[in-house]
C-alpha cells in the first residue's frame, strides 16, 4: 500500500496570544525540510494538511521548497485535538485533584512556560480528557474515531505505489502510532511529550485482513511504521535553535 509521511508543523507561537501561527523558527523549519527533501529527490504526488494556520503555512513552505507542481490538499480529518478547550475546560478541574496540581496551576510562576510544570499539567489535562464520558467538546472517542477514519480515507483513496506527505499536528501522530503499535492510550501524553517540531515519521499502509476492516474499523490503523520522529532535515542544518517541540 502507499507510503506516508507525517510531518509535524513548525514551531507555532507558543505563549502567544494566537498559537496558531508560525514563528519565525517555525517557518525555517519547515523551508529545511522542503530543502531536505529538494536536495534528496523526493517527490510527493499530493501533500494533505489540516484546516489550522500552522498546518497549512509548513505544508505551503515545503512545498515551495520542493518545487511541488500539484496543489495542496485540505483534509480537516488532519485537525490536532481542541487544546483550547482542553485547557479552558479541564485545568479547573484537574487543579483540584491534587494538593501539587493546585499549587502548580495557581502559583506565581507560569506553569505554561516552565517545562517540568507544563509536563506535570499538561499529563493531567490529557488524562481528564480520555477519561470523561460526557466531554463539552471533542471527545477522546470521536478524535480517536476521526484519526482512525482519516487512515481508512487514505487506504480507500491511494493506490500501492503512492507517496503521500501529510502536514499535521503531534496529537495525531502520537495516536496514530499508539494505534499501529497497539500501545496503550496512557502513554499518549509522554509520547506527544516527545514529537519534535517538523519531525517526519513514515508509515506504510498495509491492506485490511478479511473481516478486519468490518470489525476494527474505528479501533486502529492497518500500517507498518518504517520511522518515527526523524529529525535529519533540521540535524543537517546545524543549527541547534531548529531543535525544538514547542
Amino acid at each position: 500500500m502507499c507510503k506516508i509521511t507525517l510531518i509535524r508543523h513548525g514551531q507555532a507561537s507558543f505563549g502567544a496570544k494566537n498559537y496558531d501561527v508560525l514563528s519565525d523558527l517555525g517557518k525555517l523549519q519547515a523551508a529545511a525540510v522542503g530543502e531536505y527533501f529538494a536536495k534528496s529527490g523526493l517527490q510527493f504526488d499530493d501533500i494533505l494538511h489540516g484546516e489550522l494556520s500552522r498546518q497549512l503555512e509548513t505544508a505551503q513552505i515545503i512545498a515551495k521548497g520542493m518545487q511541488h507542481q500539484h496543489p495542496l490538499t485540505l483534509n480537516s480529518g488532519l485537525n490536532e485535538f481542541d487544546s483550547e478547550n482542553l485547557v479552558k475546560h479541564y485545568l479547573p478541574i484537574v487543579a483540584k485533584t491534587s494538593v501539587e496540581l493546585e499549587t502548580v496551576i495557581n502559583g506565581k510562576e507560569n506553569w505554561f512556560f516552565n517545562n517540568q510544570h507544563f509536563e506535570f499539567v499538561f499529563k493531567a489535562l490529557i488524562n481528564a480528557w480520555q477519561t470523561d464520558a460526557s466531554c463539552p467538546f471533542e471527545s477522546w472517542q470521536t478524535f480517536h474515531q476521526r484519526v482512525v477514519g482519516f487512515f481508512n480515507e487514505m487506504t480507500s483513496r491511494y493506490v500501492a505505489s503512492d507517496k503521500i506527505a501529510v502536514v499535521t499536528s503531534g496529537g495525531l501522530i502520537t495516536l496514530a502510532l499508539q494505534l499501529i503499535m497497539q500501545i496503550d492510550q496512557g502513554r499518549f501524553a509522554d509520547i506527544n511529550l516527545t514529537i519534535n517540531n517538523t519531525s517526519l515519521t513514515d508509515l506504510r499502509l498495509l491492506p485490511a485482513t478479511p473481516g478486519e476492516e468490518e470489525n476494527n474499523s474505528d479501533q486502529r490503523v492497518s500500517a507498518q511504521l518504517l520511522c518515527f520522529n526523524n529529525i535529519s532535515p533540521l540535524i543537517v542544518q546545524n543549527d541547534r535553535r531548529l531543535i525544538t517541540r514547542k
